[in-house]
């Protein structure tokens, strides 16, 4: 299963993103705490994408993955079209007393996926998240 959405960057449009991560997530058999981590490092993941993406559209890819060990795996994409940034540099750390709402892009997409992949150059950004299911038996 995929599923390939472009999407104005516009307020909620999130949630279209989100959506699209539950209906595979449940489809591959992902548990309820499963969906609703990834549903949040999409959002995340979205929510930059508008931000730094240049006002252009974000490219959202949501799909299933089996792996030769049995598992699946829900990966969602996202992508835009914005200046770029060095992912090695990761986000700015901030002492504790001085959090932020946002800000957590990265670090927080780190702790509710199972994997992250970032690839940035000029002109165009994918963030990829993936959440294994395991195999069964």
């Amino acid at each position: 299963m995929e599923l390939r959405l472009t999407l104005p960057p516009v307020a909620d449009m999130e949630l279209v993103a989100v959506r699209a991560a539950d209906v595979v997530g449940r489809a591959i058999g992902l548990d309820r705490d499963q969906i609703e981590a990834v549903g949040v490092a999409v959002a995340e993941a979205f929510l930059n994408a508008v931000e730094h993406g240049g006002g252009r559209e974000v490219e959202v890819r949501v799909l299933e993955e089996c792996w030769k060990d049995g598992s699946r795996a829900l990966v969602v994409e996202v992508e835009d079209r914005g200046p770029g940034f060095d992912p090695e540099r990761g986000p700015k750390r901030r002492p504790m007393g001085r959090l932020k709402r946002r800000g957590w892009g990265l670090r927080l997409m780190r702790e509710l996926v199972d994997e992250l992949q970032v690839e940035s150059q000029p002109g165009r950004t994918v963030v990829r998240l993936c959440k294994r299911r395991e195999a069964d038996g």
